[in-house]
C-alpha cells in the first residue's frame, strides 16, 4: 500500500480483526512460487539470486544510513527507555530474526570452504546482523521524533522519506525492505530444504524426500512440500504471521539450548575430536549459552510480560511439538530395521567414525 495506495482490494475475510485482501494473498502466493522455483533450480541459481538481492538491500541501506546520520537529530532519541515491557516484547522476537545464521552449517556440505572458515563466517554473520539491525533502529530514531513514530505503519520508510524530504525515498526503502524479505525467505527455504533432505537421507523422514533432481541436484519433493506450505501462509493474514514469529522464536531458542548442551556434551565425551574451529574458553562459553537460552525460554512462559499469547501462539507450539513427538515415535518403531552405521555415515560423514560408539547403540563404522 506504500508503493501503490489503494492496493488493498478484494476483501475476503478477517483473521483476529485483520482483514485479508485478495490482492495481498496474490502477492504472497506469487512470492512463494518464485522462491520455490529459484530453489528448484538448485543451489547455484539460488545463491546467484541471493547475491543480487543482498547487493540491492545493501545499496538501499547505505542510502538510508549515511544521510540519516548526517541529517538526523540526537534529541529524537530521548527518552531512551520508556518501560521494560516493550523491550521484552521485542527481545522475544530477536531469536527468530537472528536464526538466519544457522543456514550456514546446514549448507556446509555444499560450501567449498574449509570448516575453520565456516566457523568464522558464522560469527561474522551474527555480528553483521547485530550491526545491521542496530543501524536501522538508530537511523530511524535519529530521523523521526517519538510523536511522529507513534502509530506509523512503516516507520523505517517514513524515516527515509523524512531524511530526503521526498515521497520517492520512502518507496525506495520499501523496495529495499522487500529485497530483505526475499533474502531471508530464500535463506530459510534453502536451510529447511537441506535439513529435511538430510533427515530423509538418514532414515528419519520418508525416503522420497531424499531424492535429488538429476540435473539441478535439488531435493525435489522437499522443495515441492515447502513451496506448498508457504503458498498457504498468505491466506491467514498478518496476525498469523505474528503468531508464527513468536512461536517460532520459542522453537528457535529451544534449538539453541539443545545445540549449546550438545556442544558441552560432545566436548566432554569426545575431547580428542578434531576441531578445525576452536572456541576460546569453551566451557565458559557453553554454560553461558545454556544460561542465556534458559533465560530466553522463561520469557515466553505464562507470567512473563512477554509470554506467548493463548490460545493462538501456544496452539502452534503444541501442534509443532506433537508432530515432533509423533515423528520420534515412528523412528522408535523403525529402530530395529535401521542400520546405525550407515545412518551415521549419511548424517555425520567423515565424523561418523571419529565419534565411536553411542551408548546403547551399535558403533559407527571406522
Amino acid at each position: 500500500s506504500y508503493l501503490a495506495p489503494g492496493f488493498e482490494a478484494g476483501s475476503l475475510y478477517a483473521v483476529a480483526g485483520w482483514e485479508v485482501h485478495a490482492s495481498w494473498v496474490l502477492v504472497g502466493v506469487a512470492g512463494a512460487l518464485v522462491i520455490g522455483v529459484v530453489n528448484y533450480r538448485g543451489i547455484r541459481f539460488a545463491a546467484f539470486a541471493q547475491r543480487l538481492a543482498v547487493g540491492s538491500l545493501l545499496l538501499v541501506g547505505l542510502a538510508f544510513f549515511l544521510p540519516g546520520a548526517v541529517r538526523g537529530d540526537t534529541a529524537n532519541l530521548a527518552p531512551w527507555i520508556t518501560g521494560w515491557e516493550g523491550v521484552l516484547r521485542v527481545v522475544i522476537m530477536t531469536p527468530f530474526l537472528y536464526v538466519g545464521f544457522d543456514v550456514i552449517p546446514q549448507l556446509a556440505e555444499e560450501i567449498d570452504v574449509p570448516f575453520r572458515t565456516i566457523g568464522r563466517i558464522i560469527v561474522l554473520s551474527i555480528l553483521m546482523a547485530l550491526g545491521w539491525y542496530g543501524l536501522v533502529q538508530w537511523t530511524v530514531g535519529l530521523s523521526l521524533d517519538p510523536a511522529t513514530l507513534a502509530g506509523r505503519a512503516l516507520p523505517t520508510a517514513d524515516a527515509m522519506r523524512a531524511v530526503y524530504g521526498s515521497p520517492w525515498a520512502g518507496r525506495v526503502l520499501v523496495v529495499g525492505g522487500a529485497f530483505g524479505i526475499l533474502t531471508s525467505w530464500n535463506a530459510f527455504f534453502l536451510g529447511a530444504s537441506r535439513l529435511l533432505f538430510a533427515m530423509a537421507r538418514g532414515g528419519m523422514l520418508p525416503a522420497v524426500f531424499a531424492r535429488l533432481h538429476p540435473r539441478d541436484g535439488s531435493p525435489v519433493a522437499v522443495v515441492v512440500v515447502l513451496t506448498g506450505s508457504t503458498v498457504v501462509a498468505p491466506f491467514f493474514g498478518r496476525p498469523a504471521l505474528v503468531w508464527l514469529v513468536d512461536a517460532g522464536s520459542l522453537a528457535t531458542v529451544v534449538a539453541y539450548l539443545l545445540v549449546a548442551a550438545a556442544f558441552l556434551i560432545i566436548r566432554r565425551r569426545h575431547p580428542d575430536l578434531p576441531r578445525p574451529y576452536r572456541v576460546a574458553a569453551p566451557g565458559l562459553v557453553g554454560w553461558l549459552a545454556v544460561a542465556a537460552t534458559v533465560f530466553f525460554v522463561l520469557l515466553y512462559l505464562p507470567g512473563s510480560p512477554s509470554a506467548l499469547v493463548w490460545p493462538e501462539e501456544w496452539a502452534i507450539v503444541l501442534l509443532w511439538t506433537g508432530l515432533g513427538v509423533a515423528l520420534a515415535a515412528g523412528m522408535r518403531r523403525r529402530e530395529a530395521s535401521i542400520d546405525r552405521g550407515r545412518q551415521a555415515r549419511l548424517i555425520l560423514g567423515e565424523y561418523a567414525g571419529l565419534l565411536g560408539s553411542i551408548p546403547g547403540r551399535s558403533a559407527a563404522p571406522k
